[in-house]
């Protein structure tokens, strides 16, 4: 536990002061721009996750009517 909430304070310092330093290198806007994009990754990657890929797209157009919830998910039990 100590260990995580290390990280979580190396997080916090490291993002204030690469966020400082853009702001000063560059504008307020980039600096915001920059957290903007790095927020994305988290978004896409769960888009794009091959766990979850498939059973959002398929679960709704391959449902088939006398199967039970958990074969449509997992296959058929036939």
């Amino acid at each position: 536990m100590g260990v995580t909430a290390s990280f979580f304070g190396l997080g916090a310092t490291l993002s204030n002061f690469l966020g400082q330093m853009v702001v000063e290198k560059f504008d307020h806007v980039t600096s915001l721009m920059a957290s903007f994009v790095i927020s994305l990754v988290p978004v896409l990657l769960f888009l794009f996750m091959p766990e979850t890929l498939g059973v959002r797209t398929n679960a709704h157009h391959h449902s088939q009517p006398h199967a039970s919830p958990a074969g449509s998910l997992y296959g058929s039990t036939d």
